[in-house]
Protein backbone atom coordinates (compact mmCIF):
# COMPACT_ATOMS: atom_id res chain seq x y z
CA UNK A 1 0.00 0.00 0.00
CA UNK A 2 1.29 3.50 -1.02
CA UNK A 3 1.20 5.95 2.44
CA UNK A 4 1.86 9.63 2.13
CA UNK A 5 3.81 11.20 4.89
CA UNK A 6 2.51 15.15 5.40
CA UNK A 7 4.46 17.74 5.67
CA UNK A 8 6.80 18.82 9.11
CA UNK A 9 6.04 15.21 9.73
CA UNK A 10 8.36 11.93 10.42
CA UNK A 11 6.91 8.46 10.75
CA UNK A 12 8.80 5.37 12.28
CA UNK A 13 8.11 2.02 10.93
CA UNK A 14 8.90 -1.37 12.14
CA UNK A 15 8.82 -4.80 10.43
CA UNK A 16 7.63 -7.49 12.54
CA UNK A 17 8.12 -5.24 16.15
CA UNK A 18 12.20 -4.18 15.05
CA UNK A 19 12.95 -1.16 13.50
CA UNK A 20 12.73 -0.87 10.25
CA UNK A 21 12.68 2.62 8.42
CA UNK A 22 12.55 6.72 9.34
CA UNK A 23 10.34 8.31 6.41
CA UNK A 24 9.73 12.05 6.09
CA UNK A 25 8.06 13.94 4.10
CA UNK A 26 6.50 12.05 0.79
CA UNK A 27 5.50 8.83 -0.44
CA UNK A 28 6.65 5.91 0.81
CA UNK A 29 5.90 1.81 0.32
CA UNK A 30 3.77 0.15 3.57
CA UNK A 31 3.61 -4.03 3.64
CA UNK A 32 0.70 -3.86 5.74
CA UNK A 33 1.29 -7.56 6.65
CA UNK A 34 4.97 -6.86 8.34
CA UNK A 35 5.56 -3.08 8.57
CA UNK A 36 3.72 -1.01 11.39
CA UNK A 37 3.76 2.54 12.14
CA UNK A 38 4.95 2.54 15.08
CA UNK A 39 5.45 6.59 15.90
CA UNK A 40 4.35 9.74 14.52
CA UNK A 41 6.52 12.86 15.29
CA UNK A 42 5.32 16.53 13.34
CA UNK A 43 5.99 19.95 14.34
CA UNK A 44 2.08 20.27 14.07
CA UNK A 45 0.29 19.09 17.36
CA UNK A 46 -0.83 15.06 17.14
CA UNK A 47 -3.33 12.90 19.02
CA UNK A 48 -3.50 9.61 20.21
CA UNK A 49 -5.69 7.78 22.40
CA UNK A 50 -4.35 5.46 24.54
CA UNK A 51 -6.32 2.44 26.39
CA UNK A 52 -5.37 -0.27 28.44
CA UNK A 53 -6.81 -2.65 31.58
CA UNK A 54 -4.65 -3.18 34.64
CA UNK A 55 -5.25 -5.52 37.50
CA UNK A 56 -4.74 -4.18 41.01
CA UNK A 57 -3.08 -5.76 43.70
CA UNK A 58 -6.63 -6.83 45.38
CA UNK A 59 -7.35 -8.26 41.85
CA UNK A 60 -9.57 -5.16 40.80
CA UNK A 61 -9.79 -4.79 36.76
CA UNK A 62 -9.29 -0.66 36.23
CA UNK A 63 -10.04 0.20 32.63
CA UNK A 64 -7.75 3.74 31.61
CA UNK A 65 -8.29 5.68 28.37
CA UNK A 66 -6.57 8.63 27.62
CA UNK A 67 -6.18 11.38 25.47
CA UNK A 68 -2.31 12.80 24.74
CA UNK A 69 -1.02 15.36 22.09
CA UNK A 70 1.96 15.97 21.52
CA UNK A 71 4.32 17.85 18.85
CA UNK A 72 7.75 18.57 18.75
CA UNK A 73 9.92 20.74 19.61
CA UNK A 74 12.67 20.20 17.22
CA UNK A 75 12.06 16.97 15.06
CA UNK A 76 16.02 16.15 14.51
CA UNK A 77 16.48 15.97 18.39
CA UNK A 78 13.37 14.16 18.76
CA UNK A 79 14.36 11.25 16.91
CA UNK A 80 17.77 11.52 18.10
CA UNK A 81 16.71 11.06 21.62
CA UNK A 82 14.16 8.61 20.34
CA UNK A 83 17.10 6.41 19.06
CA UNK A 84 19.27 7.21 22.06
CA UNK A 85 16.70 5.72 24.30
CA UNK A 86 15.69 2.83 21.78
CA UNK A 87 11.72 3.54 22.77
CA UNK A 88 9.08 4.54 20.37
CA UNK A 89 6.11 7.38 21.65
CA UNK A 90 4.17 4.77 22.02
CA UNK A 91 6.05 3.03 24.46
CA UNK A 92 6.67 5.90 26.29
CA UNK A 93 2.92 6.27 26.46
CA UNK A 94 2.30 3.08 27.81
CA UNK A 95 4.96 2.81 30.72
CA UNK A 96 4.38 5.83 31.98
CA UNK A 97 0.63 4.53 32.51
CA UNK A 98 2.23 0.98 33.43
CA UNK A 99 4.26 2.98 36.24
CA UNK A 100 1.50 5.45 36.92
CA UNK A 101 -0.76 2.05 38.36
CA UNK A 102 2.33 0.57 39.58
CA UNK A 103 2.47 3.28 41.93
CA UNK A 104 -0.96 3.91 43.15
CA UNK A 105 -2.45 2.33 46.31
CA UNK A 106 -5.35 0.23 44.81
CA UNK A 107 -8.07 1.54 47.83
CA UNK A 108 -6.96 4.89 47.22
CA UNK A 109 -7.27 5.18 42.93
CA UNK A 110 -9.47 7.83 41.15
CA UNK A 111 -9.52 8.84 37.95
CA UNK A 112 -7.88 12.58 38.99
CA UNK A 113 -5.29 10.73 40.80
CA UNK A 114 -4.16 8.64 37.91
CA UNK A 115 -4.23 11.33 35.36
CA UNK A 116 -2.34 13.87 37.84
CA UNK A 117 0.58 10.81 38.71
CA UNK A 118 0.27 9.72 34.39
CA UNK A 119 0.40 13.60 33.75
CA UNK A 120 3.53 14.16 35.56
CA UNK A 121 5.78 11.00 34.64
CA UNK A 122 4.74 11.70 31.47
CA UNK A 123 5.57 15.50 31.39
CA UNK A 124 8.80 13.88 32.49
CA UNK A 125 9.86 11.99 29.79
CA UNK A 126 8.53 13.99 27.31
CA UNK A 127 10.68 16.50 28.89
CA UNK A 128 13.57 13.99 28.20
CA UNK A 129 13.12 13.41 24.13
CA UNK A 130 12.04 17.09 23.85
CA UNK A 131 8.29 16.86 23.18
CA UNK A 132 5.81 18.82 24.02
CA UNK A 133 2.76 17.82 25.62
Amino acid sequence: MIKRVPKDTVYIIDKHTHYCKTVKTGFFFLNPVSHTITTKISTNPITVRYTDTFETEDGKNIFVSFYVTYSAKNMEDVLYNLEKVRRSIDDILKSCMYSTMLSLNSKIISKSLIMNVFKYNLESQAMSICLNI
